[in-house]
Order: C-alpha cells, then structure tokens, then sequence
C-alpha cells in the first residue's frame, strides 16, 4: 500500500475511499503525490491593427467624427474596427490597449497635453457590428443612408453585451483584458473586420489617437488603439 501514488495528500479520511481501514495507516499518515501542471500555453498572441475608428456623439447625433485626429472617449464613444486576417481561431481572451495622447495641437495650447483633459473612472468595451464607415457614421447612421437599428448603436444587433470593464488611472495607459466569448458572432467573415466599442462611465475620459497618420510637429506622438487576441486560457 505504502508504494501508492495518489493524485491528492490526504488524512486517514481516504482510508476508506481506498479500502484501507485506520489500523494500516498511522494516524498522522499523509499519501503525498506529485501534482502533475498543465502544459504550458505555447501559442502566440497576435495584435489586431485597427483599420477604422470614429466617434459617436448624442448631442451632435448627425455629425460624424471619423476624420479627425483624436477620439474622446468621455464625450463620445469610440467605435474601433479592427483587421481579423490573423484571428487565431482559438481566440480565448482579448486585451484592449488604448495609448493615451501625451502631447497633441488638439488639447489646448500648441503641444499641451490631453492627460490634462482626461478624467479618473471606468471603460467599458463591447462588440460591435462593422458595417460602418468611418467617414460618415454618426450617433444616428452607422452609415449614409443606413441607420443603426436603433440611435446610438444600442440595438441588439447593433452591439453586443458588456465584454469587459477596467478602471481608468488619469496618467497611465489603459489596457483591459475580456473573453472572447461570443466573437464569432460578431466577426465579418468575408471583411474579416472585428468592431469593438468603447465607452466611459462613472466619469472616464481618455483622449487616444485615432489610426490616420499623424503629420503634427509635438512628440511623442501616441500609438492608436490596438486590439491582441490571446489563444490561451
């Protein structure tokens, strides 16, 4: 009996479980085992780049904002469309990754810093449907001519569930990891497009970059949102 090897330690309380009765084992018997880990995870994450962004705006509901440099995400809500050419098909979590604006012209003086515009609080993120269009998606249409099924991107087919939620420190970049649940659903197969969008709440604002390139002469000039999926648990 003594050369077992059992997957647990235990107490005379496996005794019985084993057909052992209390006289064989001391009463200060332990069984040990060794504990076999998991193979390590190998597989690579990959980063998503973003290939559109725009915003959206209750008070200016037929304006779109996809053109400009920055994205505020506090006034507005940032829609982010990201490239799937590389999705791992066993995506299993996702990190969002939003650099913020350290120095910008859109942020007050000349080369002020947005870090003075940006606010504590929480950003929420969800999937979103990608047949918008960055240059003419508003509060109201997703593009010209087409509506989202309801204002503001609020239907269900619209957007999806909360994904994930992260608090928000003013002066340090964001970065929230969420599962990937449901993401076939909301991956365009034949664009191989992912939308995300990204809201505030209780208070939150970041300024982060949208993804045109950036001709202006303040440095550092930040990185637009990235999007890494994770095939690993």
């Amino acid at each position: 009996m003594r050369g077992w090897l059992l997957a647990v330690s235990c107490l005379t309380g496996c005794a019985d479980v084993f057909g052992l009765t209390r006289e064989d084992l001391p009463l200060d018997a332990a069984i040990d085992v060794p504990v076999i880990d998991a193979p390590e995870c190998t597989l690579a994450k990959v980063t998503l780049p973003l290939v559109e962004d725009a915003e959206i705006i209750a008070q200016t509901p037929t304006q779109g904002h996809g053109l400009e440099p920055i994205l505020n995400i506090g006034v507005a809500e940032a829609l982010l469309k990201f490239d799937t050419t590389n999705l791992p098909p066993s995506t299993r979590k996702l990190t969002l990754v939003l650099p913020m604006v350290q120095v910008a012209n859109d942020c007050g003086v000349p080369c002020g810093s947005c870090i003075l515009i940006d606010r504590p609080g929480t950003i929420r993120a969800a999937f979103l449907r990608s047949d918008w269009a960055e240059a003419t998606a508003s509060y109201n249409l997703r593009s010209t001519g087409m509506p989202w099924l309801v204002v503001g991107a609020n239907g269900a087919s619209d957007r999806g569930p909360i994904q994930g939620a992260g608090p928000f420190v003013v002066a340090t970049p964001f970065s929230m990891t969420f599962p990937a649940t449901g993401i076939d659903a909301w991956v365009a197969p034949s664009a191989k497009r992912l939308s995300v969008v990204v809201s505030p709440f209780d208070g939150a604002v970041i300024i982060v970059r949208q993804h045109h390139a950036w001709a202006q002469p303040c440095t550092p000039v930040a990185e637009p949102p990235t999007l890494i999926a994770d095939p690993c648990p």
